[in-house]
């Protein structure tokens, strides 16, 4: 490729050689999780439920009680089991019948992820706007994933809720004159900002601390390429591919919502003109039912609007 391509350009592509920037990453103060003071390490629920599912005897007596040993995340889970954005039939009325309904996986991913959000929710203005846009953009994904048939084998959800989790933690360390002013900016743009200040972008550090707190694949590689999609792309693993187009399609949604005012018709518009939606192969009443859905969404997720 040539030199004289732009970063964004070579990052789309996957031009850019990225062992300099994993390693910038894994150095950078928000990379060294719980070594430093003020920074939060990886909750004790996500940890519990990535063990215990990964386990031979694993049930969904032990999903419930890891679960429900935290009032708050057991509210958080059946309410977003609960969304549109799973179209379930039936009401889950406890994390037990969760479980059974969605699979062992599923419920690791929605609560270690759910866990691990509210664990950087830091008060900051910028985080609010952030934990808000994570989690529409995590329901967006999952419900194209429902009506693409693919939402059991492909934790959607939790890619969208943890795309941007480098963000929130160069907040921690960054604080709201430092890493919070660079994302005053068109949203589009900060991963090249951050390339050019850090010498790595937030889903590269994303990604990196993913792999330290032993998420499983393909979640850590989703999120770390969901700035590079033509190498997410042509990696040879649909899992990834699919994941990196849903996140895609479901972020560039929900930053449009939060910028501006769209109606239903350009709201079809602009998925049927998404790259990532185009990959997926999204269908003009797919387009139309995820829009549909899109109201229910944003009022249910906007919990952190207020702050």
């Amino acid at each position: 490729m040539s030199s004289d391509f732009t970063m964004f350009e070579q990052l789309w592509f996957g031009d850019v050689n990225d062992d300099s920037a994993r390693a910038a990453a894994a150095k950078s103060v928000a990379g060294v999780t719980g070594e430093f003071d003020g920074l939060r390490p990886f909750p004790d629920a996500a940890r519990r439920l990535v063990a215990a599912v990964g386990r031979d005897d694993c049930t969904a007596h032990v999903i419930e009680t890891i679960i429900e040993s935290d009032p708050a995340l057991t509210c958080r889970v059946l309410k977003v089991v609960n969304s549109s954005a799973y179209g379930l039939r039936t009401a889950c009325t406890s994390i037990g019948h969760a479980a059974v309904l969605l699979g062992f996986s599923t419920m690791r991913d929605i609560g270690a992820s759910l866990a691990v959000i509210d664990s950087l929710d830091d008060g900051s203005r910028e985080s609010a706007r952030l934990l808000e846009h994570v989690q529409i953009t995590g329901a967006i994904a999952q419900r194209v994933a429902v009506l693409r048939g693919a939402w059991k084998e492909l934790p959607a959800y939790t890619v969208g809720l943890l795309h941007d989790i480098g963000k929130l933690m160069q907040l921690q360390v960054g604080g709201e004159d430092g890493y919070a002013a660079l994302l005053a900016g068109e949203p589009t743009e900060h991963y090249l900002r951050e390339r050019e200040r850090y010498g790595y972008d937030h889903a590269l550090l994303g990604a990196h601390l993913l792999e330290r707190w032993e998420l499983p694949s393909p979640i850590p590689n989703a999120v770390g390429w969901h700035h590079q999609p033509g190498r997410a792309y042509d990696c040879g693993d649909d899992a990834t591919a699919t994941l990196v187009a849903l996140v895609r399609c479901a972020d560039r949604l929900a930053h449009a919502y939060a910028n501006e005012v769209l109606d239903e018709k350009e709201a079809v518009e602009r998925l049927a003109n998404d790259e990532g939606a185009e990959f997926l192969g999204l269908t003009a009443s797919e387009r139309a039912e995820v829009v549909a859905d899109l109201p229910e969404m944003l009022f249910k997720y906007r919990v952190h609007s207020a702050a």
